[in-house]
């Protein structure tokens, strides 16, 4: 390990290494889901309360992951990626 890298949590460690290796848009799934568990686990463990903005965020997110995989899946068999 570098000296930069001691502070570093494992998932960060893991989330570097999968990078690399993954399609991009799976790591643009992984990015952009991560927030949205954070929520999740911050309102069931009673730290924060669901409201109408972290509901439109989500969707937004959700939406924006739907679409570029929409399009990613539109062509498959020419090896553009959108």
């Amino acid at each position: 390990m570098e000296n930069g890298d001691q502070g570093k949590p494992p998932t960060e460690f893991l989330g570097i290494r999968f990078q690399q290796c993954l399609r991009p848009t799976v790591v643009s799934m992984y990015t952009y889901l991560q927030p949205i568990v954070a929520v999740a686990v911050s309102i069931f463990s009673g730290m924060d309360v669901l409201d109408y903005k972290k509901v439109a965020a989500i969707l937004l997110v959700f939406t924006g992951v739907w679409l570029v995989n929409r399009s990613k899946s539109k062509h498959p068999e020419d090896g553009r990626n959108l």
